[in-house]
């Protein structure tokens, strides 16, 4: 005897139906609209418990960012060759790194604002350095500034925490970058 229980393979079935593809498709949608929705609660929630602290450490990012900016320029009035084109490379990056931060500063202060066209840290620009600045200044400038951004890094979570970890990154980059250059 034959003990399979279809010994002339599976029963036919049919296909599925427009009504069935329907509700699936709209459960699916459902489901993952409470997801984002859970996600945007759960992330403006954590923004708006730690914005004290998150913009304490953000503005004094800022201001590090200001200083390098400031010294710099310093250097660049002095500068010549492969030196100058090393410090205009960091003076972009370092000018970038302001708006980033000056965007997140920004966001934990003001989250359901609409930003601005001035930044919240630009009125406190960092005066120049006096006299001339070398290379080897401003490499452990940046060897400093990428230890502190580290450190902040550590303290924050979240994207702010990327933030500051991605630019202590490029700053022990420009150290780098310095010291191929020579002194």
């Amino acid at each position: 005897m034959n003990e399979r229980p279809f010994p002339h393979g599976p029963l036919p079935q049919p296909p599925p139906s427009r009504r069935g593809f329907i509700v699936v498709g709209a459960l699916a949608a459902v489901a993952a609209g409470g997801g984002v929705w859970f996600a945007a609660s759960t992330e403006s929630g954590d923004d708006h418990s730690a914005s004290p602290t998150v913009s304490q450490a953000l503005r004094a990012a800022a201001q590090a960012e200001r200083d390098l900016l400031a010294t710099v320029a310093a250097a660049l009035k002095h500068a010549h060759g492969a030196h100058r084109a090393a410090l205009q490379t960091l003076r972009a990056d370092h000018t970038a790194h302001l708006r980033a931060i000056d965007a997140a500063v920004a966001d934990a202060l003001y989250p359901t604002a609409p930003s601005s066209t001035a930044s919240p840290s630009a009125q406190h620009a960092s005066p120049p350095p006096s006299g001339k600045v070398r290379i080897a200044e401003v490499r452990a400038g940046e060897q400093k500034a990428a230890s502190a951004a580290a450190a902040r890094a550590a303290a924050l979570t979240g994207r702010d925490a990327a933030l500051l970890a991605s630019i202590a990154a490029c700053e022990a980059t420009h150290a780098e970058l310095l010291s191929g250059v020579g002194a």
